[in-house]
């Protein structure tokens, strides 16, 4: 959950995301405290303005007033009126208040004497005292300067549809960007067929291709390692047997044993070799078959009974049905377990083996406590010919395929191999594989 908070936070997008809200922030509050400063500052002289104005009014309908003259100017100037005497009360409206709303004192305001305004309800209220009576105005908005709220909520609105069509802009322009972060998360995965779709005539296109081309010259390489191997170890299987037989023709001594056992050793990395291919090529042809995952374990664990330091099943459940090779998948099982065994020391504690069932996947889990491995050289591990200890010695490292092979069997089933070390406190390695549906 941490990782993925810290993902998203780092994001590119999302610093972009971020950029576009506070520069559209900005932007409002700075359109907003304008348009704030600009009715403040013209708002006393729109006061003084406007009582002159209903000065006049009150002047033209006269005291006490015409009451035709008076609702004809309420109509033509968008406001209304209440004038209340000792002995008569009139209103160009029925709902018309009797005095100003109630507001706290600071909420009142006299632009001259005589007169008491103040602003309620999204509309402005003046009292004006004559000595024959009162009038009450009642201001709409379109006289009391209120009509300029719409346009600038229509601006702010405007610059945020504005902004976030350059957010999603940028986001659609910096998007072979996640192209290019999916092609470097494929290949550092193994899939060297992955290319990158082909982007638009910019500076991304150029970018996508070199890495196309890139991915292209590694699989190359990789093709003519492989070629190479291969050509190499068919064209020394004729060789080696011709050398069996003629040793078989020497006198038993300690030359013809070292010799024989050097063909032997040639002879088992050849037939890894090719095995290795055999799999990673012929995936189509694996003859998979529902097993029980458990039991097929179990038997390769009885070839290493009273080898020491031993085996303990740490947890496996009594049925795990997988779909797979049985025989593919005890290689895999016995390569892993001879790992552990020539890791560990006779008094080390006992080769821990365990399987449980993680849909969907069935999960082997094998963990020695002997030597382990460096970190420099965890990553390294599953590639052909690698072996950690510097002397490659046979006894330290094999020939360097067993774990190679193990990857190419666990991955043809559709599944992955993991390995976890430490120096000094063993290994554990991990086969996923497919559960059968």
């Amino acid at each position: 959950m941490g990782k993925t908070i810290q993902r998203f936070f780092g994001s590119v997008f999302t610093k972009l995301l971020a950029v576009i809200l506070l520069t559209g922030l900005g932007i409002n509050l700075a359109v907003g405290a304008f348009f704030w400063y600009f009715r403040s500052e013209a708002g006393r002289e729109y006061r003084q303005t406007l009582a002159h104005y209903l000065d006049l009014v009150v002047a033209e309908i006269g005291t006490p007033p015409d009451f035709e003259k008076a609702a004809a100017l309420a109509v033509r100037g968008a406001f209304h009126l209440r004038y209340s005497a000792s002995d008569r009360n009139f209103a160009t409206r029925p709902d018309m208040p009797q005095a100003l709303p109630v507001k706290r004192q600071r909420g009142f305001w006299e632009p001259q004497p005589g007169v008491r305004a103040v602003f309620s309800r999204g509309r402005i209220f003046v009292e004006l005292e004559k000595v024959d009576g009162k009038f009450l105005f009642e201001i709409g908005p379109a006289l009391a300067g209120l009509e300029i709220a719409k346009p600038v909520a229509l601006l702010l609105l405007l610059v945020s549809l504005i902004l976030g069509g350059a957010y999603f802009s940028l986001r659609r322009i910096l998007k072979p960007i996640a192209r290019l972060k999916e092609g470097v998360i494929a290949v550092g995965r193994g899939n060297l067929d992955y290319r990158v779709p082909p982007q638009p005539a910019d500076e991304f296109r150029d970018l996508a291709r070199a890495f196309n081309e890139m991915t292209e010259r590694i699989r190359d390489m990789l093709a003519a390692r492989e070629r190479l191997m291969l050509d190499v170890s068919h064209e020394l299987r004729s060789p080696l047997t011709r050398l069996k037989v003629a040793l078989e023709f020497l006198p038993d001594d300690a030359v013809k044993d070292s010799l024989r056992q050097d063909v032997l050793e040639m002879e088992a990395m050849t037939t890894a070799i090719l095995e290795n291919a055999r799999i990673r090529h012929g995936q189509g042809n694996l003859d998979l078959e529902t097993v029980d995952l458990a039991q097929v374990v179990r038997g390769v664990l009885g070839e290493f009974e009273g080898r020491p330091p031993g085996v303990r099943i740490a947890f496996m459940p009594p049925v795990v049905l997988c779909r797979v090779n049985p025989d593919l998948i005890r290689t895999v099982v016995r390569n892993l377990m001879t790992n552990a065994v020539n890791n560990s020391l006779p008094e080390s504690p006992a080769i821990e083996v365990g399987l449980e069932s993680r849909p969907p996947f069935a999960v082997i889990r094998i963990a020695d406590y002997g030597a382990g491995i460096a970190p420099e050289n965890l990553p390294r591990i599953f590639e052909p010919f690698f072996r950690a200890d510097p002397s490659r010695s046979r006894q330290s490292g094999g020939y360097g395929l067993g774990l190679s092979l193990c990857r190419t069997i666990a991955e043809t089933h559709g599944g992955r191999i993991e390995a976890e070390s430490a120096p000094g406190r063993g290994s554990t390695f991990s086969v996923y594989l497919p559960l059968a549906t």
